[in-house]
């Protein structure tokens, strides 16, 4: 909202505006003549979530968001770049007390998929992942991953990296450079002078970008000449920032259409109190193993090694069959002999039908092939006629039944 405000303002005054931090694709600098985003616009990350996802083979994925510009600016285009693998959205008010988020987290536990991308402000989101862990989801089986802006924050505040174990992220990349040495070391300095106390938190990629665009703004201005083009200051002044172009302590500043934008992510795997950088992503050669530096798929050379949740190395399926998952009704015939083959037992007990037998061990390898939990409820049906079509005949009236041909 204050964002919005301050483009209109600017829009209607010819002044630009320019922003380190103001993510969110529905802002949008091409609609907004005197809007400069100095930042990664948080739509850049979606291939390299996707790239993600989809070489694990994960074929369902929940994203939690918070419920604003910030949450749902990139949802249209996570939604759109993973249509063939779906996308559940959990949506999570700013204002949420713990009672909720615990509501909300309970109602993902209970349902199949396992794998979640959160995209979150850093006070929320990681209020989410201490939930999260309270209530068993950051054990095998889990898989989380974490938008840019969450994985660049992971140590704001002096913030432990506990509670995050197993986790993968993703984050615009910030190369080295002597001129960031330099910074960093007078930074720390300066502010071990002023907080002889603090936790030697370090200046996070915002910071790097607001004394990127400061840096920015500086050469521009002097490229405007003020007296020649006062009544006109504005538009020659954006002009001017649009070609400023040099390397700057995040990387490299240049502007496409009054954004910045970077070609290069880091995939980075939390284990133990470190950011493992594990591999990258760039729009030429997608994820890139970060030992070999080769083009890889996880499935195949994976990057690695992978320390999941639970610090398991086996990567998770993605799904796991739901505590309140319907179960599939499946018919049974029931022929004497041929016992090995197939046979049907109700426990007079308990009431319960098991089948067993080498038709029913090939039925069930076929379920655990699915990229989705299906849960078999076997019936014996005997027939009079000794043939199928009294079954065939009551699954075609709807009653939930489905036929196993044996």
């Amino acid at each position: 909202m204050q964002a919005e405000f301050m483009i209109k303002l600017a829009n209607k005054f010819r002044v630009p505006t320019i922003t380190f931090s103001a993510t969110s694709p529905l802002i949008r600098p091409i609609n907004n003549p005197y809007f400069v985003r100095a930042t990664i616009g948080d739509s850049f990350q979606v291939e390299a979530i996707t790239a993600i996802v989809k070489s694990f083979g994960w074929r369902s994925v929940v994203a939690i968001y918070v419920d604003n510009e910030i949450g749902e600016g990139i949802m249209h285009s996570l939604s759109d770049a993973l249509k063939d693998v779906g996308v559940q959205r959990s949506a999570i008010s700013q204002e949420a007390s713990d009672e909720q988020i615990l509501n909300g987290l309970y109602k993902l536990k209970t349902e199949q998929t396992r794998v979640f991308v959160v995209n979150m402000g850093s006070s929320l989101g990681f209020r989410v992942l201490k939930k999260a862990r309270e209530i068993g989801m950051m054990e095998e089986g889990y898989v989380w991953l974490l938008s840019n802006r969450m994985t660049h924050m992971m140590r704001e505040n002096g913030r432990s990296l506990e509670t995050m174990q197993g986790l993968l992220g993703v984050r615009s990349h910030v190369p080295k450079s002597k001129e960031l040495e330099d910074f960093l070391k007078r930074w720390k300095r300066k502010f071990k002078n002023e907080n002889p106390v603090g936790d030697g938190t370090e200046p996070n990629v915002f910071a790097l970008w607001a004394y990127d665009s400061i840096t920015a703004l500086a050469m521009a201005v002097e490229k405007t000449n003020t007296e020649r083009y006062m009544k006109t200051y504005g538009p020659h002044l954006i002009e001017a920032l649009s070609d400023v172009k040099f390397k700057g302590l995040a990387g490299e500043f240049k502007l496409i259409n009054r954004q910045l934008e970077s070609s290069t992510f880091e995939i980075i795997n939390v284990i133990g109190d470190e950011e493992r950088i594990i591999g990258s992503w760039t729009p030429s050669s997608g994820l890139v193993n970060a030992k070999s530096n080769k083009t890889t798929s996880f499935l195949g050379k994976r990057f690695g090694p992978v320390i999941w949740p639970g610090n398991s190395t086996v990567v998770p399926k993605g799904w796991e069959i739901p505590t309140s998952g319907k179960k599939i009704k499946v018919g049974v015939p029931v022929k004497k002999g041929f016992t090995n083959f197939v046979e049907i037992k109700t426990n007079p007990i308990s009431n319960v039908t098991t089948a067993t037998g080498y038709a029913i061990d090939i039925f069930e390898a076929a379920l655990k092939k699915l990229p989705y939990s299906v849960i078999p409820q076997y019936y014996g049906y005997e027939s009079p006629e000794n043939n199928y079509n009294h079954l065939v005949h009551n699954s075609m009236k709807g009653s939930g039944m489905q036929l196993l041909e044996i």
